[in-house]
């Protein structure tokens, strides 16, 4: 049975606990996951700005208007997305190794060929950072996948001879 003290504690707790109130808290919240991380769109970060603009227009083609440009901008920062999350799963990946192996095949902890986690005891923190960052890995190829969908039915029909 609870006792009634306890009870108590548990309502302080409840109300402190519940999250922004307010219009103005609810939207800086809905923000924080975009500031940093793998949740920041590339587009805000001057440096891959660039390389966003020089492989949409790779993707668009000579002569592209503002249109096509634009879904081809979508489809390259979720590309670049992706490369930047694949980087991330493979350094986690090598650091693991580095510190299971030190003196592996290539002298940096490197998964060499055939080389079984398994083999490193891998361990469920390390499984866990993989995992968030499979979701984020989701989520870019899903967003890749409606931009390229988007792209090509805008594309003009050219019959192919």
């Amino acid at each position: 049975m609870t006792s009634e003290r306890m009870i108590a504690s548990n309502r302080s707790n409840g109300r402190c606990g519940r999250g922004p109130r307010t219009a103005a808290g609810k939207a800086s919240s809905s923000r924080n996951a975009l500031r940093h991380g793998l949740a920041a769109s590339l587009r805000n970060k001057p440096a891959m700005c660039s390389d966003v603009e020089k492989l949409a227009r790779n993707i668009a083609g000579a002569g592209a208007d503002d249109a096509q440009l634009g879904r081809a901008r979508i489809i390259a920062e979720a590309q670049l997305d992706l490369v930047r999350i694949r980087g991330l799963k493979v350094a986690v990946m090598n650091s693991f190794a580095a510190e299971a192996n030190p003196s592996g095949p290539e002298g940096e902890g490197f998964l060499g060929e055939g080389c079984c986690l398994q083999e490193f005891g891998m361990t469920p923190k390390i499984l866990l950072q993989l995992c968030k960052l499979d979701r984020y890995e989701g989520r870019a190829i899903s967003r890749r996948r409606r931009a390229m969908r988007a792209f090509l039915v805008s594309q003009p029909f050219q019959e192919v001879k």
